[in-house]
């Protein structure tokens, strides 16, 4: 499962006390549904909307599609969450304000014991964790690494952006995004972000640039708050046509004299990183389909 939403790439968030909006959720386009049970839902309606929420869980879960849970923080809360469903109704977990490895194993152990008593295969519940703060930027190299479960890592850019005192930009979020990104590259793990503001919803020339950005930095998905946003995320990420046809291109040159060493292809230079790079996008784009 780790793998499945580790290449997602739109991830939708959905107020999990909001069931005219879960219901419609399955319909939206995005790879991920993501239920919110933390800052979506009023402290005073947690308690409520943990009684119907394994659910609606189920529910989004038998419509075909990958669910995700972001729980809330406090590991009380969080238990709390995670008692009041069944583990097989989710794909994953998304942890909010991650800042430490200890705290991303300890969940891990959890999940491991409820997978046991519920009947799940064990390790098959992914872990996604919020990078929000500078001391989780700082942390990342550690969170990446310390965590099979670890599917993938997410840039909450509006509480990063808060704590640095800026606001949310892909020039203000540029420096922390890099770091978080080298540590996702390095344990080969997702890096969901959008560097400007997910509040500003409404204006989608400005998001459809924040995706292009992050994707053109190596960013493998966005977070999206909005159905609108879904379909935009959709068309930036993952290999485009003529990144596909140049690859086939490359890989057919290859494959007619596969003892070359160095081939040439539209008159530029092929070699052994540019064939695993060709390979590579053709991966991913036959995963996608």
């Amino acid at each position: 499962m780790k793998n499945s939403l580790q290449s997602a790439k739109s991830w939708l968030f959905v107020p999990a006390n909001k069931p005219e909006f879960l219901a419609k959720s399955a319909s939206r386009g995005a790879s991920v549904i993501i239920v919110d049970m933390e800052d979506a839902v009023p402290a005073a309606n947690k308690d409520a909307t943990r009684l119907v929420l394994n659910q609606r869980l189920a529910d989004i879960k038998q419509a075909g599609q990958k669910v995700v849970l972001r729980t809330n923080t406090e590991i009380e809360q969080l238990v709390a969450d995670l008692s009041a469903i069944e583990i097989h109704n989710i794909d994953g977990l998304m942890l909010p304000k991650l800042e430490s490895a200890d705290y991303l194993n300890t969940v891990s152990d959890y999940l491991g014991r409820l997978e046991l008593a519920q009947g799940k295969p064990s390790g098959s519940t992914a872990l996604v964790g919020l990078i929000e703060s500078p001391k989780a930027v700082m942390a990342a190299p550690a969170i990446a690494l310390a965590c099979e479960r670890l599917a993938c890592l997410a840039i909450g850019s509006e509480d990063l952006a808060l704590s640095l005192g800026v606001m949310p930009s892909a020039e203000s979020l540029r420096a922390a995004i890099s770091q978080v990104l080298l540590a996702a590259k390095n344990a080969n793990i997702g890096l969901l972000a959008v560097s400007g503001s997910l509040a500003q919803f409404r204006d989608l020339v400005a998001y459809e640039q924040q995706v292009i950005s992050a994707a053109s930095q190596g960013c493998t998905g966005a977070l999206c708050i909005h159905p609108a946003q879904v379909s935009i995320v959709n068309q930036h990420y993952g290999p485009t046509p003529s990144q596909v046809a140049w690859a086939n291109a490359v890989l057919a040159v290859v494959a007619a004299n596969p003892q070359g060493g160095v081939w040439q292809v539209d008159g530029a230079m092929v070699d052994a990183p540019v064939v695993a790079r060709a390979k590579a996008l053709i991966n991913e784009f036959e995963g996608d389909q």
